[in-house]
Order: structure tokens, then sequence, then C-alpha cells
């Protein structure tokens, strides 16, 4: 039966609260291979100081997002995986929530340039009615054979999390750029409406304040409704990024990804693969358990599912290869580059805001974000994968500057290759790809094609 999670949303009003204490010993961290663990984040160059840091990451593993039949049916195939111990029994999963770290959901509808008073807002408003629910998001209540569901967040993907906090632990509390008290005055975390990233969020936490107790004020986790929420693409809120998904994914069917498909419908026992997406997601999600690949997929099969469901997320999201479509990263990420500009705004002027930003989402996220900064290296984000965007100063001479880190590698975003990048160039950068009338550029003249059509960038990511 389909199972949903539902928790009480508070006042989303930014203000002050007693902070949840931190003991100073901290619990054993989950052991993973090397190439599970989100890697540590590389120090600061001693004469550059911390103002602000924004930090996106991708959920941790997860289960396939859908079963290999193309329609859902959730009729096993000749080699269905099986998926016994990697996902907590639904009977148990509240608390296994509860065990990761006790947080609040808050909801965050687009508000308005005024308050109830009429009053103008500077920062964007966001509330809601005390006691409102809010209903996380699972797509498919099919389950494997085992405990888990299709896309849902498996224990080894919380594990990611936690390790993640970690890392943030390592680099920003035990530097000392953070209290050791968890307090929203320091801290801002948001995530989307999907379980996963709202686990994922909640191992963060826990793996950043491991001792906080949050029994007597849960820290919140700021949730849009979808219809405004800037951490994924979505073209059936946005007609005309719908139809550009709809045009880009014609192109996705050539020899190769045909040889392909014909070749695991062959050996998996079904006409009902879909894409080298789906099959790559499924390839993707086994490996990362340790599980071995279904029988009679080669090595040269994965390869290939891998570098063609590569190719067909970069055509949807990126446009053309050679040259990325900007209206199109403009309408899919330029709401959230907007966002994560302005808070670089306001942390510069010293106006009121958040030391940390954590934003909990997707592939599809990290992907056009990156696109659209113009550091992507073409590769799909890893689970637990995550991109930090920090503001520094120099201690001597008082200019800021920003430097990116992705999966604990410095990217190159100055001008001439560097690490660092001035403020300002690298505020005209993301200036680049912010939407001027969102709403408006989104309109079209014909409606997409297909109910379907626009909902999203393809099958089996994020």
């Amino acid at each position: 039966q389909a199972f949903t999670l539902s928790a009480t949303l508070f006042s989303a009003a930014h203000s002050s609260h007693s902070p949840a204490h931190l003991d100073t010993a901290a619990p054993p961290l989950p052991i993973l291979p090397s190439h599970l663990a989100p890697p540590p984040i590389p120090a600061l160059p001693p004469h550059l100081s911390l103002v602000q840091s924004q930090v996106l990451f991708r959920h941790g593993a997860r289960a396939p997002v859908q079963h290999l039949t193309e329609d859902g049916s959730g009729v096993p195939c000749k080699h269905a995986s099986q998926w016994h111990d990697e996902c907590p029994a639904k009977e148990v999963y509240g608390r296994f929530l509860s065990a990761l770290s006790p947080v609040a959901l808050r909801e965050m509808p687009r508000g308005p340039k005024e308050d109830r008073d009429g009053k103008e807002i500077e920062k964007p408003g966001w509330w809601v009615e005390e006691g409102k629910e809010v209903t996380l998001e699972r797509k498919s209540c099919k389950f494997f054979a085992g405990n888990c569901v299709p896309g849902q967040l498996t224990i080894l993907g919380a594990q990611q999390g936690v390790i993640l906090g970690s890392r943030l632990r390592d680099h920003y509390i035990a530097t000392g750029f953070l209290g050791k008290d968890l307090t929203e005055d320091e801290i801002f975390l948001r995530s989307t409406t999907v379980e996963r990233t709202v686990v994922t969020a909640q191992g963060v936490i826990k793996g950043m304040y491991p001792q906080t107790s949050l029994s007597s004020r849960p820290f919140p986790i700021h949730i849009h409704e979808n219809a405004g929420d800037t951490l994924f693409p979505s073209g059936k809120h946005c007609p005309a990024l719908g139809k550009f998904f709809e045009r880009q994914r014609k192109l996705w069917t050539n020899e190769r990804t045909t040889a392909l498909l014909e070749e695991a419908q062959r050996v998996l026992g079904t006409e009902k693969v879909s894409s080298p997406l789906t099959l790559r997601d499924h390839i993707v999600a086994l490996e990362a358990h340790g599980k071995k690949l279904p029988e009679g997929i080669t090595m040269e099969m994965k390869e290939e599912a891998v570098a063609l469901g590569e190719w067909q997320v970069r055509l949807v999201l990126h446009g053309n290869e050679d040259e990325p479509d900007r209206d199109a990263l403009t309408l899919a990420i330029g709401r959230l580059v907007r966002e994560m500009r302005d808070a670089l705004v306001h942390a510069k002027e010293g106006t009121d805001t958040w030391k940390l930003m954590l934003f909990s989402a997707h592939d599809t996220t990290i992907m056009p974000l990156l696109g659209a900064l113009e550091v992507s290296d073409g590769k799909w984000p890893p689970f637990a994968s995550y991109v930090i965007m920090e503001l520094l100063k120099d201690n001597n001479t008082g200019e800021h500057f920003v430097r990116m880190v992705y999966n604990g590698e410095l990217l190159d975003v100055g001008k001439n290759g560097e690490t660092l990048s001035t403020y300002d160039d690298f505020i005209a950068r993301m200036s680049n790809y912010v939407p001027e009338d969102y709403e408006a550029q989104c309109a079209i003249t014909c409606p997409v094609v297909g109910s379907s059509a626009g909902g999203g960038v393809g099958t089996s990511i994020s």
C-alpha cells in the first residue's frame, strides 16, 4: 500500500530562537567505501576568511526510480533486482527518521512583496498557518522484491548524508565559522518535497550536530510548494521549458540507443526497457549497494548505458553538446541562481542573512546549476554529490572573492582558470542566467503536447 509521511509545519518567519545544545562527544561515523563517502572539503588559505557558504547536495543512494517495465506495472522482468535489507521496513520507517534527526518541516509558498500589514518585505516572505500538514512525495507504491519502493532512500543513502554532515562539521564548526550550537540564526535548511531529499537533509544535520538535543524545538526544513519550487527544473509548471524538453527527447533515438535497448530487452526477457536512462539508473543503484548486475548485462553494455544516459540528460538539460542553450538553462535553474546570487549580495553587504545555507536536492538540480555557472564536466553527479559556493574576504585587502568546490575538488571559476573569482565577476556570471520575467518567459502560444510531455526532464533521474 502507499506510504506517506506527514509533519506539522511551523511559522516560517526568520527569527531568533534558543539554540539546541551540542555535546562535544560524537558517536562513530558509518564506515563506507571511499568511493561512496562524500570527500572532505579543501581548507581555506590562511589569508582568506569565510563570510557565507551555500551548499547544494544531491540525496544519498536510493533504490531505482522505477521498475524496468515501461508501464510501471511492477511485473518483474526475467532478472528483477532484489532489495531486501537496504530499506527500513515501512512499519519502522518513522522511527528510522526520528533516529536520524527530529526535524520539522516548513512549507514556503511564494510570498508576496508585502506582508499582511501592507509593509514591504526586504527579503522573500514565506509563511503558513500553524498546524498545516505537508505530504512528502513518493511517486510509486509498488514495491521491489523486499522492503524498498522505487526511488526510496536506502540506509546507505542516509549514512551518506550523515558523512556529508560530518564534512561540513569539520570545515565550518571545527574551524569556528559556525557556533557549536545548532541555531536558525546561522543555518538555513531547505529541501524539495521528495522524501529522499528530506531524509538526506536529516542525515546531514545529524552529521553536523551529532549530539544535539532537538526535543524542545525541532530544527526546520523549509519546503516549497511544487509550483513554486526552484530546486528542480519543471516543464510542468513552465510550458516553454516543457516544450524544450519534449523537443530534445525526440533526439534521443539513434542507432546506438536502439542497439543497446534491443540487446537489453533480449537478455532481460522484457520488451519494456524504456531508455538507456532506465537501464543506467538500475545499474548505478545496484552497484552503489554492492549488488551484481542483472544476468546478461555485460560490462560493455553497462558502459554504453552510462555513456548514453549521460548524453541523453545533457541533451535535455543543456541543449547542444558544443554550446549550452542559455534560454533553457535560464528557465531550468535561473530562479535558484537568482536566490543564491541575492544571498551572496546580502552577505557581502552585511544585511541580515544566514552564514550557511543548505539545499537538499537532486542530480537534475546540480547538473544545470554547474552548466549555468560554466563549470560543468558533463558527468552525472554521484549519490550525495555536493556543490559549495563560498563567499570569502581577504584579511589584508578587504576584497571579496568566491570559490566553488564540487565533491572535494576546487573548480576553476576565475577568468584565467584560477580557483578564485572576484566577487563582481562571479555575480556577473550568475546574472547571465537569471530570468528577467520567469512567468512571461515560460509562457508559450501553443500547449505542450501530451499530458506528461513537460513534467520533467526524462525518466529514471533525480
